[in-house]
């Protein structure tokens, strides 16, 4: 083997190929360029090659075609333009071509938008006919050089001079769509053009299709492109190439295809193991973000403990309130075994002794309050005044009693049915009651008389609009109450407080301390929406446990909106009672101009009536 590569075995086959080479050269040389105009060629019974080609459409595009003589067989098929954006038709060989007729018909389909266009070489009226549809409306287009345009619906109808024997010229017939623009894989903008060249003679005789063999270069030099091989009938180039070199290149191809298919086993088993590795390590990779992405947070897990108590204590707010509100009705109307059923005298009895024995202060007016605080109103130096310093003037210090506590002891459900007490109060339900009389309905209107109620039915009316009036004002004020009042003992120990009670001795407040701040065992509705929208962001842990895993981070993202959105509709809910109260003061203010519109009205019909 080493003996065959010598330096004069190369210069052997050197030699032999640039024999080879000029010969080629050569006989191109005589037999002279293909590409002359066809009609120098004489002779009835010449031979024509003719070529389309398609450049500038979108890559992958679907190709239908048909070349279709006057008489012969007709040439179909189907193909896909190159990554380039062209494609080469299959040669066609039109025997006798004086006086012969073709037409071809190409349909293209880019991105489901068809373009039809078929282009008809007419012999007996020397003329090219172009017709074509699903262009652009009013697409400018060329036509062998003469500039036309497609109409409003995209479609072209055009006849041009011109003939078979006008094709022999390198450009041959060209279609230029100058409207349809499409990129090549340069990102480059081309024109879109279609092609059709002609040569003389070419290929298999007995078949019209030139699908033998193409070359790198033809018989001929100055082939455009050097891509088809046509050659003049006779020509002894032509068998000389395809039984010396074709053949061989042949057998060569079948048995490198040979072996190369044996070796395809193993470069497969290769591929199949690149495959497999490629699998695990994705599966890998996902069970590992699994794992990642739900790692539980320990914020997360606090805010789902302390969830646990919220709809129970904003239940129980509820009640409360509609518990308040019932009892100042029954207080305004009068309602039976209640202080204000009898008199008004009745209730100011009831409350003046609640007042000495629980609120009073000796030392206000002036120090002129001694008789009146006295116990037994005997003022013989007995009790007097609040028993409790605590409670002194709680029925009319609104921050005392409701606003500055977090939590107030009150319990309504349970100690009233029907407003009738069924046992002892909540230590902080006497002073609710007692300011919410004070701010509202400091003296209940004294009863009708059964007997004569009726009789004058349009003074209960008007008194029954101040009772709605006076619903409407202490609205916010057993709303503020109901939110503050303590907690359902239901979930004892699994309450979302006692989780809460846990996390504030975080800022270094022991048992007791927490209990003073919540101010209740059972905290409320308010002291938990308290933590959740402000205490609980006061502490570094907060933000340090941002530093967790993106997708804990998005769920504390989403908890902290639902906290958002609860918080927001308690301003809603505060904003319809704002609106409502403005309503009513609107009213009360525009009462004494419906009075004076109503006299008018009256007095005017009386007047009526008298003419």
């Amino acid at each position: 083997m080493r003996k065959f590569f010598t330096k004069r075995n190369f210069i052997i086959a050197g030699l032999a190929l640039a024999g080879l080479t000029a010969g080629l050269f050569a006989y191109g040389a005589v037999t002279g360029n293909p590409w002359q105009p066809l009609a120098s060629l004489s002779g009835k019974n010449k031979t024509l090659a003719l070529m389309g080609t398609l450049e500038g459409f979108e890559p992958g595009a679907k190709v239908s075609y048909s070349i279709m003589p006057d008489e012969g067989r007709a040439a179909h098929g189907e193909a896909e333009i190159d990554a380039a954006g062209n494609l080469n038709l299959p040669a066609y060989n039109l025997f006798n071509a004086a006086g012969r007729n073709l037409s071809y018909a190409i349909e293209v389909n880019e991105k489901e938008k068809p373009l039809n266009l078929a282009i008809t070489f007419d012999a007996k009226e020397g003329r090219i006919a172009v017709q074509g549809k699903g262009l652009d409306p009013s697409a400018p287009i060329s036509l062998g050089g003469e500039k036309t345009h497609s109409d409003w619906a995209g479609v072209i109808r055009e006849k041009i001079a011109g003939d078979l024997n006008q094709l022999g010229q390198e450009e041959g017939f060209k279609v230029a769509l100058l409207g349809n623009v499409a990129t090549d894989a340069d990102n480059r903008a081309r024109d879109k053009v279609i092609k059709v060249l002609a040569a003389p003679g070419g290929g298999l005789y007995e078949d019209p299709l030139l699908n033998v063999y193409f070359f790198p270069y033809g018989c001929t030099d100055g082939l455009p492109g050097g891509f088809y091989s046509f050659c003049v009938p006779g020509s002894m180039m032509t068998p000389l190439i395809v039984h010396n070199y074709v053949k061989a290149l042949m057998l060569m191809t079948e048995q490198l295809t040979a072996v190369m298919g044996s070796m395809m086993l193993h470069v497969g088993a290769m591929m199949d193991a690149k495959f497999q590795l490629e699998t695990q390590r994705e599966m890998q990779r996902l069970v590992a973000q699994a794992h990642k992405d739900y790692h539980p947070s320990e914020m997360m897990c606090e805010y789902g403990s302390f969830m646990r108590s919220l709809f129970s204590a904003e239940e129980k707010s509820m009640t409360e309130k509609m518990t308040m509100s019932s009892l100042l009705t029954q207080f305004y109307v009068g309602t039976a075994h209640n202080s204000s059923s009898e008199s008004f005298m009745s209730d100011f009895n009831s409350r003046g002794q609640q007042f000495r024995t629980t609120y009073c202060d000796t030392n206000d007016n002036n120090d002129g309050l001694n008789f009146m605080c006295d116990h037994d109103q005997v003022f013989n130096g007995g009790p007097a005044g609040a028993v409790s310093r605590e409670e002194i003037n709680k029925d009319i210090d609104f921050r005392r009693t409701i606003d500055s506590r977090l939590t107030v002891n009150i319990d309504f459900t349970s100690t009233h049915t029907g407003g009738v007490p069924v046992r002892p109060p909540e230590p902080d339900e006497p002073e609710t009651l007692a300011l919410a009389k004070n701010l509202y309905w400091p003296r209940p209107l004294p009863p009708g008389v059964p007997e004569t109620i009726n009789d004058d039915f349009f003074k209960y009316v008007n008194a029954r609009h101040v009772y709605a009036a006076m619903n409407v004002a202490h609205d916010s004020y057993v709303t503020i109450a109901g939110m503050k009042s303590k907690g359902h003992p239901t979930l004892l120990d699994r309450s979302g407080w006692s989780y809460m009670q846990a996390m504030m001795r975080n800022f270094g407040m022991d048992d007791e301390t927490v209990y003073t701040w919540m101010r209740e065992q059972y905290p409320s509705y308010y002291v938990q929406m308290e933590i959740l929208t402000k205490k609980i962001y006061q502490h570094p842990d907060f933000y340090t446990n941002l530093y967790d895993k993106p997708a804990n981070v998005k769920r504390i993202s989403a908890t902290l909106e639902a906290i958002k959105l609860m918080q927001q509709r308690d301003f809603y809910d505060s904003m319809l009672r704002r609106e409502m109260m403005t309503s009513l003061l609107l009213e009360e203010a525009l009462q004494p101009d419906v009075r004076r519109l109503n006299a008018a009205v009256v007095q005017d019909a009386r007047n009526l009536q008298r003419r």
